[in-house]
């Protein structure tokens, strides 16, 4: 599975960024790729979230995002299950005027079946697409 990496520059705080980052209608606002999103489950232990996406027209489907480590105000993770399996990590890190926010992700295609170097090529464009989307989105949103 190849790793996707990016790191923003966002005039707002880490806070404010996570905050917006951790509610799922922002998400679904901000990622072209993501259709709708329902948080299922929230208690104190573990935070469900039922996605739907859509690649263009090459694939569609649904996934899970199932919050596996939280540390408030700086770091999220989730596991990524269904059609896309991986995982997703954003930090938020304070500056003295902005924040910084780091995106890692690493997932697997599992619709399309073709070769791996093909499948991770079009997984890191749909990636660097999205993600330049959503940073232009949630810029405009906070800023």
């Amino acid at each position: 599975m190849p790793t996707h990496n990016g790191r923003y520059v966002i005039k707002a705080s880490a806070e404010d960024v996570f905050r917006y980052m951790d509610n799922a209608d922002n998400s679904v606002k901000a990622t072209p790729s993501l259709k709708d999103a329902e948080v299922v489950e929230n208690n104190e232990n573990e935070k469900i979230i039922e996605a739907s996406y859509s690649l263009g027209k090459i694939i569609s489907g649904d996934i899970l995002l199932i919050e596996d480590e939280r540390i408030e105000g700086q770091k999220l993770k989730f596991n990524i299950q269904g059609d896309i399996e991986g995982y997703a990590v954003w930090k938020f890190e304070n500056r003295e005027s902005d924040s910084v926010f780091t995106y890692q992700a690493s997932y697997e295609l599992k619709k399309i079946s073709a070769p791996s170097f093909l499948v991770d090529k079009v997984a890191s464009r749909i990636d660097e697409r999205n993600m330049n989307s959503f940073i232009k989105n949630l810029r405009s949103d906070l800023e």
